[in-house]
């Protein structure tokens, strides 16, 4: 099974890229994916990151399916 991963801001920076396919078949979930980003890249492991699957937010519960399109996004604070 693959997806699409997209990063934005200081996550493009970490992951070197804005756009990568992945294949995630041994994984099942968007809260599993979020370990497996986390164990990879360690520097993330404390950052509340959200998920946007085909556009819309969804919990970590949230069932994988082949051809996904995941936006990682890193809440920002400002002002």
């Amino acid at each position: 099974m693959q997806v699409q991963l997209l990063f934005f801001a200081r996550l493009r920076e970490v992951f070197g890229a804005s756009r990568v396919t992945l294949d995630v078949s041994d994984v099942d979930t968007v809260g599993h994916l979020a370990r497996r980003l986390a164990d990879h890249k360690p520097e993330i492991a404390s950052v509340p990151l959200r998920f946007a699957v085909n556009d819309e937010f969804v919990d970590e519960n949230r069932p994988l399916r082949d051809g996904d399109t995941i936006a990682v996004v890193h809440p920002v604070s400002g002002g």
